[in-house]
Parts: structure tokens; C-alpha cells; sequence
């Protein structure tokens, strides 16, 4: 019921989210079954997959919730499409890499896209 505070509505085209930017999870201790038995009633197995994808793009890039770094997965089937991109600190250098594959190559595709990434910035992407 807030569609009427909406200025603008952007395009995936003009600005990618930050990586697992709207992602809910749950964390569990490993060894309790009973949680993980009830969470994964309620786990989205495409969401899961796009997580890992864009979670591995950002390791690569060793980026955090402070680095210029968004990425973008969607799982469609067995599918995946992913986007990502890395800018400079200041703004002025932005670089994109975009990736398909299949759901069991989810994580390689995100550490794919970010190797590529650190190619095309090159020490221009050094966060620290």
C-alpha cells in the first residue's frame, strides 16, 4: 500500500542491488536437525542458488556492505543468469561482467564473474 511514495521505478539496466539485497535468511547451528528440518520447509531453492552465485562474486572481489559492489542472479529453471559490477571508490570507474550456466555452477559462475572483474579494474578495485 506504499506504491504511492514510489518516484521512480529502476531498471536492472540502469542500477544493479547490492549483492543479496532483499535475500531473508536463517541462520542455524549445523548439528540442530530440528531447526534445519524446519527451515527447509520454508527454503526457496532459487533464491538459495542466486545467493550463492552473487555471495561468491562479492568473496572474490573481497568486497563487503562497504565496497561499491552489486550483483544481480537469476535462476530461471536450471538456469542461472548473473550481473555483476564493481566501481571505484570515488564513482568514476565502473566495471561489469555478465555470466550464464547451469544451478550446480552457481558458485563458479560468481567466482568467474569477479576474477573477470578484478582483470578489467585491475588496482583500480583495491578496497582498502
Amino acid at each position: 500500500g506504499l506504491s504511492h511514495h514510489i518516484s521512480s521505478i529502476m531498471a536492472m539496466d540502469q542500477m544493479l542491488p547490492a549483492v543479496a539485497q532483499g535475500a531473508i535468511a536463517i541462520e542455524i547451528a549445523q548439528s540442530n536437525k530440528k531447526a534445519k528440518a524446519l527451515v527447509e520447509a520454508i527454503h526457496h531453492k532459487q533464491t538459495g542458488i542466486a545467493m550463492q552465485c552473487e555471495r561468491a562474486f562479492l568473496a572474490t572481489l573481497e568486497g563487503s556492505c562497504r565496497t561499491p559492489i552489486a550483483g544481480h542472479a537469476v535462476v530461471e529453471g536450471t538456469t542461472v543468469t548473473f550481473r555483476g559490477q564493481a566501481l571505484t571508490l570515488d564513482g568514476r570507474d565502473s566495471f561489469e561482467h555478465a555470466v550464464n550456466g547451469t544451478s550446480k555452477d552457481a558458485v563458479a559462475m560468481g567466482v568467474e564473474a569477479g576474477e573477470r572483474i578484478k582483470t578489467l579494474g585491475g588496482e583500480k578495485l583495491l578496497y582498502a
